[in-house]
């Protein structure tokens, strides 16, 4: 098991996750950036998803084949160093994820509907009805 030190911060020490350098964006072909961007979008979509993922993929050095992973729904770290590269801040993510939070839940509002009905009232729940 990792602190989140260890698994998230830099400090050089060699251990976990910290280690790891990470070139954003990544240096790849135009080509399978392209691809990487159209599927993360396709699985973002069909899957229904809403403010920030993290879609992990493997490529296939020898064939080029792209396989997806997995998704992941709630980042570690909101994956906050993934935007900053693109002039996206923390801050920034932060608002922009209440914002897509407050329409998605304006969205289901809208959908919610209810009907009065009195079917119910004369049912004698629990009870024998008489005969």
């Amino acid at each position: 098991f990792l602190t989140f030190d260890e698994k998230y911060m830099r400090s050089g020490k060699g251990k976990g996750m910290e280690s790891q350098s990470r070139i954003i964006p990544a240096d790849i072909p135009a080509e399978l950036e392209a691809s990487i961007k159209a599927h993360t979008a396709a699985i973002f979509r069909e899957l229904g998803c809403k403010g920030v993922i993290r879609v992990d993929f493997m490529v296939d050095r020898a064939s080029g084949e792209l396989y997806v992973c997995e998704v992941n729904t709630i980042p570690g770290s909101m994956a906050f160093y993934l935007f900053e590269p693109m002039g996206i801040s923390y801050c920034a993510l932060i608002d922009n994820m209440i914002a897509s939070a407050q329409k998605a839940y304006g969205d289901k509002a809208q959908s919610n509907f209810a009907f009065g009905s009195a079917i119910l009232d004369k049912a004698r729940l629990g009870k024998k009805a008489a005969e």
